[in-house]
């Protein structure tokens, strides 16, 4: 499959991809990692297993999109530790 980010340089920003712990959510998260950006990824219960997980790996932050208040403390927490948000998939 052709991976539209393959031409793009996301190094220094910062990708939030609610639903990023399987299925296109987790393709779509190691695209952003492999264009060189800190990915974020969050959910309502954290991954089956760690594939991906490490120094370079998605940050998971466990957030329920439906509750707006997990979502301020998410977008919050994102900002904490990077200082930054600039892209968000849903």
């Amino acid at each position: 499959m052709n991976n539209p980010l393959n031409s793009s340089d996301h190094t220094g920003r910062v990708a939030l991809v609610t639903g990023g712990t399987k299925g296109i959510g987790r393709h779509i998260a190691a695209a952003y990692a492999a264009a060189g950006a800190s990915v974020v990824v969050c959910g309502r219960t954290p991954p089956d297993d760690s594939a991906g997980a490490g120094e370079d790996g998605p940050t998971f932050i466990a957030c329920d999109v439906r509750e707006p208040e997990q979502v301020d403390a998410l977008v919050d927490a994102i900002v904490e530790r990077f200082g930054r948000l600039d892209v968000a998939v849903n």
